[in-house]
């Protein structure tokens, strides 16, 4: 299957714990979110802080609501009637995609992607609480209990090593 990943910490500042920020995100149903779409199921996002990237929560793309994607970072912002849009230049941001299924293609065709895409989500339905597995044994755990606070399994996300 494939998966979209809600970094707890990537995309918004973070409440103050990220068992909050779990909370925060499955109780916020019904707007929309950024999501790191999975390239073959890996990660793409290197060099961002462990506190952005090291535990997050796995999107079901057949049971949420595709809004649009890109085959890199949009750096989307919230607008005011709660709708993310993208910031960066059309000409550099590439191609939009409408379609989940053609966002996953597009990016799945790559061999060696040089960017995370982003995509985003009204209606996300987590089915799990991820940390990726190059993070330290702290995100493991984090992840964990958040996932048993929850009410959801725990899983290991890989990275792609960039360079």
């Amino acid at each position: 299957m494939t998966a979209a990943v809600r970094w707890l910490g990537a995309f918004r500042p973070p409440p103050a714990t990220f068992l909050e920020c779990a909370r925060a995100e499955i109780a916020g149903l019904g707007r929309q979110v950024s999501t790191e779409p999975l390239w073959r199921g890996r990660s793409l996002m290197c060099g961002a802080p462990a506190t952005f990237i090291g535990v997050g929560l796995v999107l079901d793309p057949a049971l949420s609501r595709f809004v649009r994607g890109w085959a890199q970072d949009a750096h989307t912002v919230l607008l005011p009637d709660g709708t993310l849009r993208p910031t960066k230049d059309r000409a550099v941001l590439g191609p939009e995609f409408s379609s989940w299924k053609a966002l996953i293609e597009h990016l799945d065709a790559q061999d060696e992607p040089f960017y995370f895409g982003e995509a985003v989500f009204e209606c996300p339905h987590y089915w799990a609480v991820a940390w990726r597995a190059d993070m330290a044994a702290m995100f493991r755990d984090v992840a964990s209990e958040i996932a048993a606070a929850v009410g959801l399994p725990a899983v290991s996300v890989e990275p792609q090593y960039c360079e």
